[in-house]
């Protein structure tokens, strides 16, 4: 039996171990190791725009998310911009840890440093990607779109979670101006 997952958000020093799942996941986004970890490395210096968790068993790096506000912080907008779980790891509960995790700590974020609750989350991913079960799932993201020839010439889903609470306030506000 695997042993427990931690799930943190990503410091610095991390960046090896996001490399490294990086590659194995998605060899065709950058190419050589030196282009994804400067792709990583930008990502993870655009905090707090740009959130980056870990995933460690045992220690050792297995899996890395990054959650991207779209808009401002004040759209309440954030979009699931990438989650890695090595192969080794896959089918564990992994990804469904990072997802729930990932997604209570930008919640955490937007209402005590935004004063807002999260209007939605987006999530764009290959239309073959056997993930947007787990998307649909753990974050309640539908499909509300599908653009063709996107990426690497494969058609993409773009993935909505709208909270109602959110729209609920959206509405009040604009009825009291």
């Amino acid at each position: 039996m695997p042993t427990l997952v931690t799930v943190r958000p990503a410091t610095p020093n991390d960046l090896p171990g996001i490399v490294a799942v990086a590659q194995v996941c998605f060899p065709q986004d950058n190419g050589t190791a030196a282009l994804t970890e400067a792709w990583h490395r930008g990502g993870m210096t655009a905090y707090p725009k740009t959130q980056y968790f870990v995933a460690l068993r045992d220690g050792r790096i297995i899996g890395y998310s990054s959650w991207s506000f779209i808009g401002g912080f004040q759209a309440g907008v954030v979009e699931l911009e990438q989650l890695g779980v090595h192969p080794d790891h896959r089918n564990q509960g992994v990804a469904t840890a990072m997802m729930e995790q990932g997604l209570s700590a930008v919640q955490t974020f937007v209402r005590e440093q935004v004063g807002r609750e999260l209007h939605a989350i987006k999530v764009d991913t290959a239309s073959d990607n056997v993930a947007q079960r787990a998307y649909r799932k753990v974050l309640g993201a539908e499909v509300e779109a599908t653009l063709k020839d996107f990426l690497f010439g494969n058609a993409e889903v773009i993935m909505i979670k709208r909270f109602e609470s959110s729209n609920q306030e959206s509405r009040i506000k604009n009825q009291g101006s």
